[in-house]
């Protein structure tokens, strides 16, 4: 499955049962990981590739929670 299929099905499910602000928490960070990752299939990410991300973040002065924070919805 592709990564921008996966994320949305992923927060039509979270907004069953989260609030209005954790919805928008994952809408804001998701454009994130669709920049980078574009139209990848899930399966074909690879630990090294979560690394390269971190790595990308990081040299653009991302905080280490929000990378967390990103990393985590992935």
């Amino acid at each position: 499955m592709i990564l921008s299929e996966l994320l949305n099905k992923y927060v039509e499910e979270k907004a069953l049962y989260n609030s209005v602000g954790t919805i928008r928490f994952y809408k804001d960070h998701i454009p994130f990981l669709l920049s980078y990752f574009k139209s990848v299939e899930v399966e074909s990410i690879s630990k090294q590739d979560v690394i390269n991300f971190i790595k990308f973040q990081q040299s653009n002065d991302i905080s280490n929670n929000t990378i967390n924070h990103r990393i985590g919805i992935l």
